[in-house]
């Protein structure tokens, strides 16, 4: 008989895991994507009902609730959180096990690539990739997808991204990554601010200015002021936006100073006539990786993207 084990207050039981069966993993994987039936018998293919009973199944076998009607769907319980993770990691070797990778022919294909990408990424990016691929593989295209970060994960699980990049500290289990860059802050303002030609500022000067900030859902750029205070340090920070898109023609006309990865302010600098300069103090280091589905490790579409992407950013320090 095979057996598999699960914590209910401080005692191990044994689940007897022949009642399990591979649609009942995969409906219960849906079910922590969507957190509603509906939601997941329609992505599954089935109906309400099969999915009502396939969670009835799931919860007599493992004696456990599994999932609560809570307000706007399914809230998973604490040991669906903590079975979730291997679930899906066993789900996505199954597949891989049993999908043979196609061949994939840059020259001729016609692959369209889903990429998780901020504004940021998007302008630092894409044109390098798009004047690349249009010499090596001028049939495929792309779409940028921008979910908030905390649905990252569902959405790579469920196959809607191909690669994400950028900063995400907690991407485990079922996700492969590989560092892109390593980058430093700069502080960046208009060549004509009164300290641009100040070669090393100090932080007088710098906590005297007035800042614009950017606070993009799950970035980690607001966390700057978050370090700041640590040291005591607070800044005056007369704007707030929410993605980089403005943040140049916001400096270009007046005397705010921004502090930025090193290579988003050199984007910004020859459209707007802005100037970088060292940032007079010490932050951490923006680590920037490229993130994909282990069962996408791999494909041969995903492996030759994932290769342009390292052959136009990485460097060599990196």
């Amino acid at each position: 008989m095979g057996i598999g084990c699960r914590k209910k207050g401080q005692l191990w039981e044994l689940i007897d895991l022949l009642k399990l069966d591979l649609n009942l993993l995969r409906i219960f994987h849906r079910m922590m994507v969507d957190r509603k039936v509906s939601a997941a018998a329609e992505a599954l293919g089935i109906t309400q009902p099969g999915v009502s009973n396939a969670l009835k199944r799931l919860r007599d076998i493992t004696d456990d609730e599994l999932f609560t009607r809570a307000p706007g769907g399914m809230e998973p319980t604490a040991f669906a959180i903590q079975i979730a993770e291997p679930i899906s990691y066993a789900l996505a070797m199954v597949d891989a096990a049993f999908t043979q990778p196609t061949d994939f022919k840059p020259a001729s294909d016609r692959r369209l690539f889903r990429l998780g990408l901020t504004d940021i990424g998007e302008a630092y990016l894409l044109p390098k990739i798009l004047a690349r691929t249009a010499e090596i593989a001028p049939h495929v295209s792309f779409t940028t997808i921008r979910p908030p970060k905390s649905e990252i994960r569902e959405e790579m699980e469920v196959g809607s991204l191909d690669l994400a990049i950028d900063v995400f500290p907690n991407m485990k289990g079922n996700f492969v990554h590989r560092r892109l860059l390593k980058e430093k802050h700069v502080i960046c303002m208009r060549k004509d601010h009164p300290l641009a030609n100040k070669a090393e500022w100090t932080m007088a000067d710098y906590i005297a200015q007035e800042h614009v900030v950017v606070i993009a859902q799950g970035t980690g750029h607001g966390d700057i002021d978050a370090l700041l205070a640590r040291k005591g340090i607070s800044r005056n920070i007369r704007l707030m936006l929410p993605h980089f898109l403005s943040l140049g023609p916001v400096m270009h006309a007046t005397n705010l100073v921004a502090t930025l990865p090193e290579d988003a302010a050199l984007l910004l600098e020859e459209p707007y006539e802005l100037i970088s300069l060292p940032f007079p103090g010490i932050l951490p280091i923006v680590h920037v990786d490229v993130f994909w589905h282990r069962r996408l490790h791999r494909d041969p579409a995903n492996v030759w993207l994932r290769n342009l992407v390292y052959e136009l950013f990485s460097k060599p320090s990196d």
